[in-house]
């Protein structure tokens, strides 16, 4: 397995997806959910167009990625199609995006074989 810290993690996100983070990074409120502890469960409440479904997709890839979740055992919700596919559609193009930059950036074979393994869908 090939675990990054939280900061290694920021740098492969920043890297993968320079259009959306290359720039800036996360609001306090926004990086505190993601850097949130994978247990006891975070309950974020939120209103309209604060970046909730980014902060999801974020904390997501960070279980992945840091704290070593396989992708099969997350389960990703949300109350309406829309957003259901805008969820999916982030989770697919900024997780394979994150996947590539670092399988093409592994630090060695053990931890390219690890990232071979990850299937995003």
């Amino acid at each position: 397995m090939c675990q990054y810290t939280y900061q290694q993690f920021v740098q492969l996100v920043r890297s993968a997806i320079p259009h959306r983070f290359g720039s800036q990074w996360l609001n306090s409120q926004q990086e505190q959910a993601v850097r949130a502890p994978l247990t006891p469960p975070t309950f974020i409440i939120a209103g309209p167009d604060t970046g909730k479904t980014t902060v999801l997709v974020l904390r997501l890839l960070k279980h992945i990625f840091v704290d070593g979740v396989r992708p099969e055992q997350i389960i990703a919700t949300t109350f309406t199609r829309k957003a259901a596919g805008e969820l999916r559609s982030r989770i697919l193009s900024w997780g394979y995006a994150v996947l590539d930059y670092a399988s093409q950036h592994a630090p060695n074979q053990s931890c390219q074989q690890w990232l071979g393994g990850l299937d995003m869908t």
